[in-house]
């Protein structure tokens, strides 16, 4: 292998090593098999050595890292680049499904508030079926009146500053919840949920790249508005 490929591809393998754990490498050992298991489980060892120095910053820890790769014998130096490459593979993997877990379970937990919403709707006590609308009201006409007033202040000269955007959320939060706003994104053509606007996910979508076929199917929800806004869909 050319010194500066040597190089790069040491410090690739060092840099997902140190932010992954050497337990990324032996899975990826096991995938490759034969000598590419053995090289390897020699990094995965080497990692484990090098993250048990105390007093080793990240970026000083890839560094060290790096220097030992470069110099493992020739045998497991060709197979580097392959363990590198399976590496960046599954580190990606690894990424995606954290990030479908993360909106799976935003969009879970918000279907259980919508649904604690419909249910006390539904109620067959006055109490409880008016409670929620109430205070729903209330948060609105409450909000509307403090930034009204808040404002009217300001132009009058009896303070410098009017309404404040965390005062005026945290007022209408009863309202919002009530009627299933859950980001104020959420009004814009794409939001943040949707998988055009989720770094991970449209790295990884069609038109991405065809690895995701594997983790993102054309018409999967991911979150975003109402039911959820699916891969490969306008929302």
């Amino acid at each position: 292998m050319e010194p500066l490929s040597l190089i790069a591809t040491a410090t690739g393998i060092a840099r997902l090593a140190t932010e992954h754990g050497p337990g990324l490498l032996r899975s990826v050992g096991q995938l490759l098999g034969g000598k590419a298991q053995a090289t390897a489980d020699t990094i995965a060892t080497l990692t484990e050595q090098v993250g048990n120095v105390a007093g080793i910053s990240p970026g000083d820890r890839t560094k060290a890292l790096a220097n030992v790769i470069q110099g493992l014998p020739a045998e497991h130096q060709v197979e580097l680049a392959r363990i590198h490459a399976q590496a960046e593979s599954e580190a990606l993997r690894l990424e995606v499904d954290r990030e479908l877990a993360r909106l799976q379970d935003r969009q879970a937990e918000h279907e259980q508030t919508q649904a604690t919403i419909r249910g006390g709707d539904q109620a067959s006590d006055e109490l409880v079926r008016e409670t929620r609308p109430l205070l729903a009201r209330r948060s609105f006409w409450l909000t509307a009146l403090y930034c009204l007033a808040a404002e009217a202040a300001r132009l009058g000269g009896l303070a410098e500053e009017g309404a404040e955007i965390a005062v005026a959320s945290l007022l209408a939060a009863p309202c919002w919840a009530y009627i299933g706003l859950r980001t104020l994104d959420g009004f814009a053509p794409y939001p943040k949920a949707a998988a055009r606007n989720c770094p991970v996910c449209w790295a990884l979508s069609p038109r991405g790249s065809a690895v995701s076929e594997r983790y993102i199917r054309p018409g999967q929800p991911v979150g975003g508005r109402g039911a959820g806004t699916a891969v490969g869909q306008s929302p």
